[in-house]
């Protein structure tokens, strides 16, 4: 049977922390640093939400509008 990181994760929290039992809580913690350790340590870039090819010579103006700003932007 191949090892199953959430039914691990599951069977850790449920036995380690409602449980008590010391054994599970800390395999509980290694799995929780070990998953936040290959995050952290990932190659290559993030996901790339929207991407968009522009011509040479053409630019882009990236701003963030605040709360007011784009109820005014919607209502126009």
């Amino acid at each position: 049977m191949p090892f199953s990181y959430t039914k691990a994760l599951r069977k850790g929290f449920m036995k380690g922390i409602f449980g008590g039992h010391r054994g599970w809580q800390v395999g509980l913690f290694i799995l929780v640093i070990g998953r936040l350790l290959s995050k952290a340590l990932k190659k290559g870039s993030g996901t790339v939400a929207h991407s968009q090819k522009i011509s040479l010579g053409e630019t882009i103006e990236i701003r963030h509008l605040n709360s007011t700003e784009e109820k005014v932007s919607e209502n126009e």
